[in-house]
């Protein structure tokens, strides 16, 4: 199947039946067509077939009334096939569901502005501007969403910062989510030295640990930031940072279920302490950040796995981590059967052993009848104990059977 995709993209048909499907599963309703004829155009797009949709971009635009999983499929869509051409337009449309009652789809038309940026890197700037303007709407989700998308465009393209940080610190108290407080603080430790209130947000945040139930995670970048600032405005970040080792180092300890922000203050305060021109070099290394992020990598890689025209387009998986081999299913089938064997094994030893059981309980009931002449019927609960007996293979000369033996002739004889 995945040959056939290749087919494609070496010798493009013509494509305006899965647009025209899509339109017709819309407007009679039938979003679940839609949204497999969607999927397997997202899955074309994203692995370098995006310029035979660029010209059907409008088709991909969401309406109010359509499910959230079929605006989310169509705003992944738009990431791909926006071009410079169309990029105005699209960001206008972008721009529109920002606002939409769904939050999360509010989030995700964010997250294809952001896609585009980093796709398109001589189109970050506009679409950088767009989002800052998104932070004077002052909503959490949309403050969240947006200082995530900041930090993947600024570890690409770092000179976009100049329009960022003009309108980052009227933001800092709408930022709630840790993923989007782990962005913050990481734009303020990297770019910390253009943000005059770089230092006082940090101390804030520091202050605030002791009644916060942040994860590690965000203490790890929080210490990383704070070592980072401190080494490019000393004087405003000492005693902040003074304030962050105590803190790490008296509350977590080597028994934590993270105990690698406990080592990483004891690293970080030693190397202040013993080597800070080496901590400094380590740290300002600079990284090639035009290479390819490890994210386009899966992207790729899941490109070579995934087999068009099947399910694994739909659910985004290779066939074989949703459908088992034939090898597990005789596997199965094996273990099954030895199962079922056992059981009729075991069933077939207690069959035995209640008959054997029964046998006893009538030559036992013979004995006592003969003895004693015409008797009535033993009583039921006199022929359980009998059986007792008997299963515990009681021989004449025990105390146990003698004394059966005598209660027995007297209730007979009662």
């Amino acid at each position: 199947m995945y040959l056939t995709f290749l087919f494609i993209i070496i010798n493009p048909p013509n494509l305006a039946p899965l647009i025209t499907m899509v339109t017709s599963g819309e407007v009679t309703g039938s979003y679940e067509l839609a949204y497999i004829v969607l999927s397997h155009i997202n899955f074309i797009v994203s692995r370098g077939g995006n310029e035979f949709f660029e010209k059907e971009y409008k088709h991909f635009y969401c309406r109010t009334d359509e499910p959230s999983y079929i605006k989310h499929i169509k705003l992944e869509i738009l990431k791909w096939v926006a071009s410079e051409a169309t990029l105005g337009d699209i960001m206008n449309e972008l721009g529109v569901y920002v606002t939409d009652i769904d939050n999360e789809t509010a989030k995700a038309s964010i997250q294809a502005l952001g896609g585009i940026a980093l796709r398109i890197p001589r189109m970050a700037t506009p679409i950088v501007k767009q989002l800052c303007n998104f932070l004077n709407y002052q909503q959490s989700h949309i403050v969240n969403e947006t200082m995530i998308v900041f930090q993947d465009i600024l570890r690409k393209h770092k000179d976009e910062y100049k329009d960022i940080i003009q309108i980052l610190e009227s933001s800092t108290e709408y930022v709630t989510e840790p993923e989007a407080k782990c962005s913050l603080i990481w734009i303020l430790g990297e770019f910390g030295e253009y943000i005059d209130d770089a230092p006082y947000i940090i101390e804030t945040l520091v202050d605030g640990l002791k009644d916060s139930t942040d994860s590690n995670k965000v203490k790890k970048i929080l210490l990383t930031s704070s070592v980072r600032l401190f080494l490019k405005r000393p004087p405003e970040m000492l005693n902040t940072l003074k304030k962050l080792f105590n803190h790490i180092l008296a509350n977590e300890n080597e028994g934590s279920e993270d105990f690698d922000l406990r080592d990483r203050a004891i690293f970080y305060a030693k190397a202040l302490q013993y080597n800070i021109d080496g901590l400094k070099k380590a740290i300002d290394e600079k990284i090639d950040m035009n290479q390819m992020f490890v994210e386009d990598e899966e992207v790729l890689k899941e490109g070579a796995t995934l087999e068009f025209n099947t399910l694994s387009v739909i659910f985004r998986k290779p066939a074989s981590q949703f459908i088992k081999s034939m090898a597990y299913l005789n596997q199965m089938k094996n273990k099954e059967q030895e199962e079922l064997a056992a059981d009729q094994k075991q069933a077939q030893a207690q069959n035995q052993i209640n008959a054997n059981s029964g046998l006893d309980a009538e030559a036992a009931a013979g004995n006592t009848g003969a003895g004693a002449g015409t008797a009535e019927p033993y009583d039921s609960n006199l022929l359980d104990l009998v059986k007792i007996f008997s299963l515990n293979k009681y021989s004449k000369s025990s105390i146990g059977y003698s004394w059966l033996t005598r209660w027995t002739s007297w209730s007979i004889d009662c």
